[in-house]
């Protein structure tokens, strides 16, 4: 029984550091907030993606979010999702100021973790996991808990790493035209990483 629930916690762990660490809009938003805004002031960015997932995970694996399998809330979900990123892509696009000089500032934990619920990769991810993983040959809570506190420090570890990524690339952006560039590209990629996850979800 012990080597069973260990192999279903490595499971999840390698399931949950695929899904951390592979790009999409946490972690582009991560990086550019990054390079704009540097390590400090991403942190509260950075805390509000790691706790906000496990918090999503416990609600949808409790049974909240099977209201969400319906077709007609998906469509609306997906949609409201797609217009948020369209914003953040917009407003990553249009950010332009250097370090020192910005007029905008990072986003705060809370925005981090409530943008959780309309990021449809968080949903393809919370779904994935929970329909996958949770075993009747455990307790429900028990692996709901679980769940959670595996994703909580591989999702602390994926966001301070994107972070410090950009952190690492703003050595680079010391004009104003190569963060304009650096911005636009980031934007650019962030519609990229969520088109997919928009059109199967």
């Amino acid at each position: 029984m012990a080597n069973d629930y260990l192999t279903w916690l490595l499971a999840i762990a390698s399931f949950a550091f695929v899904m951390t660490f592979t790009p999409g809009p946490n972690n582009i938003m991560l990086a550019t907030s990054g390079a704009n805004f540097g390590l400090k002031r991403s942190m509260p960015h950075v805390m509000g993606v790691a706790f906000g997932f496990p918090a999503m995970l416990i609600v949808v694996a409790v049974g909240i979010g099977y209201v969400f399998q319906f077709p007609v809330v998906r469509g609306v979900l997906r949609m409201v999702g797609l217009a948020y990123i369209l914003y953040l892509a917009y407003l990553i696009a249009t950010a332009n100021a250097l370090r020192g000089t910005r007029q905008s500032r990072p986003i705060s934990f809370w925005q981090a973790a409530g943008f959780q619920w309309i990021n449809p990769k968080a949903w393809a991810q919370a779904i994935g996991a929970t329909s996958a993983y949770l075993s009747l040959d455990f307790d429900k809570y028990a692996q709901i808990a679980a769940m959670a506190l595996v994703f909580l420090p591989i999702g602390i570890a994926s966001s301070w790493i994107w972070a410090a990524f950009g952190v690492r690339i703003a050595t680079f952006l010391d004009t104003p035209a190569k963060l304009r560039t650096f911005n636009v590209v980031m934007a650019t990629a962030l519609l990229v990483t969520i088109l997919p996850v928009i059109l199967t979800y």
